[in-house]
């Protein structure tokens, strides 16, 4: 989707009827506006036409042969995770119809038989800024709520051991102990965190779990504990928040709290086993009668 308000409008229209989408191209026409229509006859068409098409906006037909236009409303903003400058068009006066629409997300709902050149227009680009201004809003809460959270990891992370942290896993931090291994780990762990993100776009498998577990037995070597892992979590999470934008930083948090807990359970699943291999180790000591 384009943010910005283009002179030529790129239209993507969802609709099964060829007159209905002729009938648009006639009231752009009337109105004195340029516009490229890509149209898509099916709520799957139109779901793949998005994935691909540049469009300032989407035209979708209420009644569709394989379902209907708040049900593409809903999976296409699923799919953008974002606001979407989608108008619904309905051939019956029907307010519920129109309200439901823009509960689910749409910008603005339309009557076919209504409408005309100046109003189509007009509907579309205030469609558009509508959608601009709702993604600027919500990176900006995006950008807050990651800086935030930055901050309550950056405060974890500097906490002072507790007695039982000290004596497990030593006083000094990985950073302080060995600040080469732990640059080391801190770029491992962001490869992770991208590939992550790439795994969720393009839906391929990167077996993030194996690598999550690898760095795990890696750290547990150092005797890393906790409080490191934070602390790599937290110093991959602030140089995002230095080059990444809203919509991307929400994306990267989602992704980057699951991997964190995974890494955090793989680490003491190592400890787990070390402690039991320990013992395994340990010289059998028959019990003398009368001990405890």
């Amino acid at each position: 989707m384009r943010g910005a308000v283009a002179t030529r409008l790129e239209l993507l229209v969802v609709d099964d009827d060829e007159v209905d989408v002729e009938a648009i191209r006639r009231a752009l026409v009337q109105a004195g506006t340029e516009a490229s229509i890509q149209r898509a006859a099916t709520v799957s068409a139109g779901l793949e036409a998005l994935r691909s098409a540049v469009a300032d906006a989407v035209l979708v037909d209420y009644r569709l042969p394989d379902g209907d236009g708040l049900g593409f409303v809903r999976e296409a903003l699923a799919e953008s995770r974002g606001p979407c400058p989608i108008i619904l068009l309905t051939v019956v006066q029907d307010e519920e119809i129109g309200i439901r629409a823009l509960q689910e997300g749409a910008q603005d709902y339309l009557i076919k038989s209504e409408i005309t050149g100046p109003l189509l227009v007009r509907s579309i680009r205030y469609a558009m800024e509508r959608a601009r201004l709702q993604s600027v809003l919500l990176a900006r809460h995006d950008v807050e709520a990651h800086r935030r959270e930055v901050h309550v990891l950056d405060r974890l992370a500097a906490d002072e051991p507790t007695p039982h942290t000290t004596r497990v896993f030593g006083i000094r931090s990985l950073r302080e102990g060995s600040p080469t291994a732990f640059e080391s780990f801190r770029v491992r762990y962001a490869e992770i965190v991208d590939l992550a993100l790439d795994q969720r776009a393009y839906r391929v498998d990167h077996r993030l779990s194996d690598r999550l577990r690898r760095l795990a037995d890696d750290l547990g070597a150092y005797h890393a504990g906790p409080r490191d892992v934070v602390d790599l979590h937290a110093t991959v999470l602030r140089a995002a928040d230095a080059a990444g934008t809203g919509s991307k930083l929400r994306v990267l948090a989602e992704e980057a709290r699951v991997l964190v807990l995974e890494l955090m359970g793989y680490l003491t699943q190592y400890y787990r086993a070390s402690s039991i291999r320990s013992d395994a180790l340990r010289p059998f000591t028959p019990a003398t009668r009368g001990s405890p």
